[in-house]
């Protein structure tokens, strides 16, 4: 969540005002729940790109309740498009940066600690090939994405879908991930490679 300047002259970072919010959020999260699903995902879809503070709060008890599982402080800045959210679990202190693109329908996991910088695409469906026909109606594949703790996607990295993020590891601005990537390296490129162990 953005910083916002406080009293003397500091800043609240995200967490803390997750934290000061946590009974508003708590009340918004049950009202929701009285929402239809479709009516939440329409809100969803029309608060896409509403600003600041409150944008990214509504967003969130949206999540809270179109996620089997959406942990605390999740941020979903303005403009990200989130598809399919009933095949999306997302853990704690994940951020979702503007002109994301999160395709769940063939199931995403995000695991906690998990920053998702702007203009990622995570895409867990591929058409399939057959050597007749028109290649727009070949058959829709779903293919999971997980992603571990403690991950840094770079801006306009594209992580295509069967594919699994290990923990501690960064995904270089402008990759194409399309193999699993193993605990604790950064990996650039298209396709993505290894770049170096960090851990």
């Amino acid at each position: 969540m953005p910083s916002q300047l406080v009293a003397g002259g500091g800043e609240m970072r995200g967490r803390e005002i997750f934290s000061f919010s946590r009974p508003i959020i708590s009340v918004m999260t049950g009202l929701f729940r009285l929402f239809p699903r479709g009516v939440c995902v329409f809100l969803l879809a029309l608060l896409r790109n509403l600003p600041g503070i409150v944008g990214i709060g509504l967003r969130y008890v949206l999540l809270r309740r179109l996620t089997p599982q959406c942990g605390e402080c999740v941020a979903v800045y303005e403009g990200v498009y989130l598809k399919n959210l009933h095949n999306v679990s997302i853990g704690n202190n994940v951020s979702f940066h503007p002109m994301s693109y999160i395709e769940g329908w063939g199931g995403i996991v995000i695991g906690d600690d998990v920053s998702i910088a702007h203009a990622v695409s995570l895409v867990s469906v591929e058409h399939d090939y057959a050597p007749s026909g028109n290649i727009r109606d070949n058959a829709v594949i779903k293919e999971p994405i997980r992603v571990g703790n403690n991950v840094w996607i770079g801006c306009g990295a594209r992580i295509l879908g069967g594919v699994a993020i290990g923990s501690r590891s960064v995904i270089g601005a402008g990759a194409v991930v399309a193999a699993d990537v193993p605990e604790g390296v950064i990996v650039a490129g298209v396709p993505a490679r290894l770049i170096k162990e960090v851990s």
